[in-house]
């Protein structure tokens, strides 16, 4: 059994970024970031950006998918980089 922390930025959207697994796996939350049009545009902004974390292998066409993972031995190489995405994100 695996749980979940899921952090919410409500001047983001009012569903979660991403959440961390306890087993080490990140999931990117694409399918939930669609409450509205200003919303889906910080989430496409948010996958460019993660996009070009070439660690993390952010598949092209991950706009048309609901979630992307991504394992622990990979994001945690780049955290620091994949935090100040999301601080950018925030401070728009």
């Amino acid at each position: 059994m695996t749980g979940s922390i899921s952090p919410k930025f409500f001047k983001i959207s009012v569903r979660s970024l991403y959440s961390i697994w306890s087993n080490g796996m990140l999931s990117i939350n694409i399918g939930w970031m669609n409450d509205n049009e200003r919303t889906i545009g910080i989430r496409n902004d948010f996958l460019s950006a993660l996009e070009k974390i070439k660690e993390l292998e952010i598949p092209e066409s991950s706009q048309k998918l609901n979630f992307v993972n991504i394992s622990v031995d990979k994001w945690c190489l780049v955290v620091d980089d994949f935090i100040r995405t999301v601080q950018n994100l925030i401070n728009k």
